[in-house]
C-alpha cells in the first residue's frame, strides 16, 4: 500500500466529521429560516419566499409638551403678564443697553409707594448728552422685580412708554420660555434688586458689553453713598419674536466686597 493512501478507519472518521458539520448547519438554517414553514411550502408546491426586509423600529408616540407658565411663589399670572408687557414697552431702552449705548446711570431720586418703586435716573450715553429717564420696579411675594425703563431720550423727543399702561396680552401670545426665564432669574436677583428699589445703590458705571448666544452681559461698577465701589453684572437675554429681536432684563448680580 502506498504511504500516501488513507486508511479506511481514518476515512470513516473524516466522513463522520463532515456529516456532523452538515447536520449542524442544516439545523441552524432550519431554525433561523423557519424550516417547518419552508417544508409546508415545498409540499404544497408553493414558491419559497424569504422576507429579508428589516422590521422598522416602533414609532414613538410621545409629543413635546408646550411650555407652561411657571410662577414663583406669590406671583400671579396677571403680574407676570404685566412684567412681560412692561419690558416689551421698554424695548428701545433695553436695546440701547444691549448695544452698549448707555455707559452709566445715576439714581437721583427713589420714591416707594406701596409695592411700586420709581427711580429717577440720569443716563450717560456713549455718544451724546446725559438724559433723564425712569426705572420702575414692583414688589410681589416679598420680592422686587424690574419692570420697565422709560425716557432716556434727549429733551423734546418724547418717552418710550405711554402714560396709560398697555393692555395685558393673552397668555397664548407670550413666549413662555422667555417669561419663565425672566421670572426665575429675577428671583435669583432678589437681594440686589431690593438694593436698587429702596435707594441703597446710588449709581452704576457700565463697561463694555460682552455678547453671547442670545445674551448680553453688562459689567457694572456699583456705587453707594459713603461706601467703596463694588462690581456686578446686568444680564439681558434676547429672543426673535415675529421677526424682531427683542431684549429682556433678566438678572442682576453684585459682588460681596
Amino acid at each position: 500500500m502506498s504511504s500516501q493512501q488513507r486508511s479506511p478507519r481514518k476515512s470513516v472518521i473524516v466522513a463522520l466529521v463532515f456529516a456532523l458539520l452538515a447536520i449542524t448547519a442544516f439545523g441552524a438554517a432550519f431554525y433561523l429560516l423557519d424550516g417547518m414553514s419552508l417544508v409546508r411550502d415545498l409540499l404544497d408546491g408553493e414558491p419559497v419566499l424569504v422576507d429579508t426586509t428589516p422590521t422598522p423600529p416602533p414609532q414613538s408616540t410621545s409629543t413635546i409638551e408646550p411650555a407652561a407658565l411657571e410662577l414663583p411663589e406669590g406671583v400671579t399670572e396677571e403680574f407676570a403678564l404685566r412684567l412681560w408687557q412692561e419690558q416689551i414697552d421698554s424695548q428701545v431702552n433695553i436695546g440701547r443697553l444691549a448695544a452698549g449705548e448707555i455707559t452709566g446711570l445715576t439714581i437721583t431720586d427713589v420714591r416707594v409707594k406701596g409695592d411700586v418703586s420709581t427711580l429717577d435716573v440720569q443716563a450717560s450715553l456713549a455718544e451724546g448728552p446725559t438724559v433723564a429717564g425712569r426705572i420702575e420696579m414692583q414688589r410681589i411675594g416679598g420680592r422686587w422685580y424690574f419692570a420697565s425703563v422709560a425716557g432716556l431720550r434727549a429733551a423734546g423727543v418724547g418717552t418710550d412708554a405711554e402714560s396709560t399702561p398697555t393692555p395685558l396680552p393673552r397668555l397664548g401670545d407670550v413666549d413662555l420660555d422667555v417669561l419663565n426665564t425672566v421670572l426665575a432669574e429675577q428671583v435669583k436677583s432678589a437681594s440686589v434688586l431690593e438694593e436698587y428699589a429702596i435707594g441703597t445703590i446710588a449709581a452704576v458705571r457700565i463697561g463694555s458689553v460682552v455678547s453671547g448666544p442670545g445674551t448680553a452681559t453688562l459689567p457694572l461698577a456699583i456705587s453707594e453713598k459713603g461706601s467703596p465701589e463694588t462690581t456686578g453684572e446686568l444680564i439681558l437675554i434676547s429672543k426673535k419674536i415675529d421677526g424682531d429681536e427683542l431684549w429682556f432684563v433678566a438678572r442682576f448680580t453684585r459682588s460681596s466686597e
